[in-house]
């Protein structure tokens, strides 16, 4: 299915067949230069996400997750794409920053990183969307505040075909990264933004096998995300609305599938306030 054409498109859409959707996220606390954030435990409208499941087992998330945006329902056999994604913020210091729409497709809660023994994850349940693992990346969202000891991380994946591989890079964590802080971000030597890297030739990630934190840091609980990416937005001025165009400006439409649980990570380029709004709008067609 899809859009045949542009003038298909427009007939769907005109047709009824689009959703509006409105957002406003909140940042939790004060950001630091050069990190990526995880909006999933925002306040605001999506509400915040919580990371439900025991600890570390696969937790499937959803369209009807709390904290995921709704993007108008089930709509198979047509096909869902994003049309248009626009944001602004009135911070100073979130510019020029980005902010990205992701699927958030599962997650292992609970990663203990005050360990620093091998951590295996269970594998409770499989994705449920790209359930080949293609375009599917790892982030780690700070879910307690990780200590003052650096530490270095391992982590064994399985790629699009299976095989057990390891990150293709030497991945330091940030030491003291707050709440949803993306904990390997940042501006140092071994930090990856905003997703934790693939051996060289892997496609994607079908499940996470184990997790294990080089030094015990002191403190800190982090839960590994699955998401695929889906869009990039640059956020160049202060209380300017940037605005993507995904048919004519950037012909992509990227699929939105039956029970998408859309999210947002941030790119914040200076010392965030707490409590900075990002606001905007994600616009869907169908047919």
């Amino acid at each position: 299915m899809g859009f045949s054409s542009y003038d298909d498109l427009i007939t769907e859409i005109s047709g009824g067949k689009s959703w509006f959707q409105p957002f406003q996220k909140t940042s939790l606390l004060v950001g630091v230069a050069g990190a990526w954030y995880n909006s999933w435990q925002w306040t605001g409208n999506p509400p915040a996400g919580a990371y439900a499941g025991s600890a570390l087992d696969a937790t499937q998330t959803l369209d009807t997750t709390a904290g995921a945006l709704y993007h108008g329902g089930n709509v198979s056999a047509d096909t869902k794409h994003l049309v248009a994604f626009g944001c602004q913020v009135a911070a100073a210091t979130a510019v020029p920053g980005a902010i990205m729409v992701v699927d958030k497709l599962l997650h292992y809660p609970q990663i203990n990183a005050n360990s620093n023994s091998l951590q295996n994850m269970t594998q409770g349940a499989e994705l449920p969307r790209y359930t080949d693992g293609k375009g599917v990346m790892m982030l780690l969202d700070v879910t307690t505040a990780l200590g003052a000891t650096a530490s270095n991380l391992t982590v064994h994946y399985s790629n699009t075909l299976d095989q057990d591989h390891v990150l293709g890079s030497t991945v330091n964590m940030t030491v003291s990264s707050a709440i949803a802080r993306v904990g390997h971000s940042g501006l140092l030597t071994g930090n990856f933004n905003p997703f934790l890297p693939l051996a060289a030739g892997d496609l994607g990630v079908k499940t996470v096998i184990s997790v294990t934190f080089g030094t015990a840091m002191l403190a800190g609980v982090v839960s590994m995300c699955l998401v695929k990416p889906l869009c990039y937005l640059p956020l160049p001025a202060v209380n300017v609305m940037s605005e993507r165009d995904f048919v004519f400006q950037i012909a992509a439409l990227p699929r939105i599938y039956d029970g998408a649980c859309l999210s947002f990570i941030v790119l914040e380029p200076g010392a965030l306030a707490a409590t900075t709004p990002f606001q905007g709008y994600v616009q869907f067609g169908w047919g």
